[in-house]
């Protein structure tokens, strides 16, 4: 008995300790998002453990390997279903998935480690080419400032996002090519699912916290690509942008053109799904998106 406890109890309080530091980690530094997958995956780890534990007064006579693989595919399978009905409420809700961005004085965050990081790109040439606010829902106002290169062949935006009480930073690369092309490279640990323009080659680096990071992997992706320097304004681009995305998005089937029903529902069952499938994979499975 004291043996069982030892190999089955101490694990479970250990994973639990692991758990609520990792949580504290991440909430600490939101610039790393491979805190928040560990989190993630420490908790999966966790009540996989604890459920498998409490199914032998209800499966006894299993062994311990089936009682944990019925747990972790219960704790995937509710999680999943939560992930579902977040984003059956937000299509249901007056969520704007496009919503406009609105130019601001400023938009960037006043904590010490992201004047840091400001002044480091604005160190190595960048220009600030605006500051904006987007609202998608009473409440939550995601702040993106923006940056041109010396040669206006690069703009990095940078936007703050409120999630649980901190603010998630993500950033985006953009240049254009002579025949028009947008080259966007992305580092957000938000999830997506709906589809891009048909003109805009995109690479995703969830896992990416470091807007200076990005930059370098955004040169070396277009070192050599025949680039044209952006003429229209970042307001211009913004607004560009947000059409393009919206008409992919309906023309593909994953949004309806204008709100439908009594709740105004955005999202069409395929674009739910989508969203849904790049929820997980962003959750647990960043490594592997392209």
């Amino acid at each position: 008995m004291e043996f069982s406890f030892a190999g089955i109890y101490y694990p479970i309080i250990a994973l639990l300790c692991a758990m609520i530091f990792m949580g504290w980690l991440a909430a600490a530094f939101p610039e790393h998002p491979i805190l928040f997958v560990a989190k993630r995956w420490l908790r999966l780890c966790f009540f996989t453990a604890a459920i498998g534990v409490f199914l032998e007064a209800l499966l006894p006579g299993h062994p311990l390997w089936s009682r944990l693989a019925i747990a972790a595919l219960a704790y995937v399978f509710v999680e999943s279903l939560l992930y579902w009905l977040q984003i059956w409420i937000m299509s249901c809700s007056q969520y704007d998935i496009f919503a406009p961005y609105k130019e601001v004085e400023t938009a960037w965050s006043a904590q010490k480690k992201h004047i840091l990081i400001k002044n480091a790109i604005l160190g190595r040439g960048f220009v600030k080419s605006g500051s904006f606010k987007s609202e998608p829902i009473e409440g939550i106002e995601i702040m993106s400032t923006y940056f041109d290169s010396p040669d206006r062949l690069v703009r990095l935006g940078v936007a703050f996002i409120p999630y649980a009480g901190i603010s998630l930073m993500a950033s985006n690369v953009i240049s254009i090519t002579k025949d028009g092309k947008s080259i966007l490279t992305e580092a957000s640990s938000s999830p997506s699912g709906l589809p891009y323009p048909e003109n805009c080659l995109v690479r995703r680096h969830p896992l990416v916290g470091s807007p200076l990071k990005l930059i370098d992997m955004h040169l070396k992706r277009v070192k050599d690509m025949q680039l044209q320097p952006i003429s229209y304004s970042t307001s211009e681009m913004l607004k560009l942008q947000l059409a393009e995305f919206k008409k992919s998005a309906v023309e593909g089937g994953f949004v309806y053109p204008d709100p439908i029903g009594d709740d105004g529902e955005t999202l069409t069952p395929e674009g739910k799904y989508r969203v849904w499938v790049d929820t997980i994979f962003v959750n647990y499975l960043p490594f592997l998106i392209k």
